[in-house]
């Protein structure tokens, strides 16, 4: 991968006139050796104390980021766009999509810039917040506008590792077979940051981050020597769709991003058996319970309501009654009233301010006010 350091170098010291070959510019990096040693001492250290900043996932989850300030002179940025039309040995010739650039890498615009509206340009090196709260899953097959995530395995200490180094997204999907390197990359199109180089639009298996493109160019001290090995796709993942799985007994609804709400959800259909009812699931798995009346309330009479069950059984039940600070009696289940001859004595007692709150009771129909 290129070296930062190395590219804000040779952006402040690329003179205002492109390069017309690699010798010409080999020539002057020699030329101004001593400048560009110097140059890197006073750098490193400002370019390594990114400002810290908390961007968002598309789904709301605070993500830690890092922003940087454009490093490239106008002279620099021209030419770092058009490296690799002007080093034709690396055989790659993207089409620009953006010019090159300190101030945004891959896995932002990947995961984050392309999905925001006016978004901070900034480093992003955590992918987890993005795949943990389902802004994006893995999909098989890829799909215009899916994200295409290059990874780099390999083993360590006997320990496998899956380590992500570059990110895009999906412009084109090709009727095509794979080629077989790096995963199924060649049958899709994709529009990439290249490092601090530019967004270029390019063949998935077409770009630095592939084993049969990487390369070290010492004179410029740039380098794409970490590879990716296979690719990934990941969907915008907008809204949980869930489908119904019976197998047996067992009913679940799940979402094909792998999360489960439940197993049975007993309330498609009920039958009345007197003492007790049957609810039903959507899958035709039955449950046999007692009523549970809280469906439904409605007055009797002064002292008791009728209480139904979802299955349509019902009962009688004495008012539960509770009394409001102006001495009104309600129950609090069906909300009847039950105003007795002790609520006409306690108006007697009531402050003068509660009497003018019981006014815009009785008068314009506010709820009571429990103690």
């Amino acid at each position: 991968m290129i070296e930062i350091l190395a590219t804000t170098l040779a952006a402040i010291m690329v003179p205002a006139i492109p390069f017309n070959t690699a010798i010409e510019f080999k020539q002057y990096v020699e030329h101004e050796h001593t400048q560009l040693e110097q140059v890197l001492e006073n750098d490193s250290t400002a370019f390594a104390s990114g400002q810290k900043t908390t961007i968002k996932t598309p789904n709301g989850t605070n993500v830690e980021a890092l922003i940087y300030p454009e490093y490239f002179s106008d002279e620099a940025m021209n030419f770092y766009t058009n490296y690799f039309k002007w080093y034709p040995e690396y055989k790659l010739r993207p089409t620009t999509d953006d010019g090159a650039t300190t101030t945004y890498n891959s896995f932002a615009y990947a995961f984050y810039m392309h999905w925001t509206d006016n978004p901070v340009r900034c480093w992003l090196a955590d992918l987890n917040p993005f795949i943990n709260d389902k802004s994006f899953i893995e999909v098989d097959t890829p799909q215009e506008n899916d994200i295409i995530l290059y990874y780099n395995d390999y083993y360590d200490d006997g320990v496998y590792k899956l380590d992500p180094i570059h990110a895009g997204i999906v412009k084109e999907v090709y009727n095509t077979e794979s080629n077989g390197v790096c995963g199924n990359a060649n049958t899709v199109e994709v529009i990439s940051k290249w490092g601090e180089f530019g967004r270029y639009i390019h063949r998935g298996d077409e770009c630095p981050y592939v084993s049969k493109y990487v390369f070290k160019d010492y004179e410029n001290e740039i380098y794409f020597d970490i590879y990716a090995t296979k690719v990934k796709y990941y969907r915008r993942h907008t809204s949980h769709s869930y489908t119904t799985k019976v197998e047996g007994s067992i009913h679940t609804y799940a979402c094909k991003c792998g999360d489960t709400v439940e197993k049975h959800s007993y309330t498609k259909r009920y039958v009345n058996n007197g003492l007790n009812h049957t609810a039903y699931c959507e899958c035709g798995e039955g449950k046999t319970s007692f009523h549970s009346y809280w469906n439904r309330y409605e007055k009797y009479n002064m002292t008791q309501h009728i209480a139904y069950c979802a299955c349509g059984a019902s009962t009688k039940e004495s008012h539960n009654f509770i009394v409001d600070r102006f001495g009104f009696k309600y129950c609090s289940y069906c909300k009847q009233d039950d105003i007795k001859e002790e609520t006409i004595h306690r108006l007697n007692s009531l402050p003068l301010e509660d009497l003018f709150d019981l006014k815009d009771v009785l008068l314009n129909g506010d709820e009571k006010i429990e103690d």
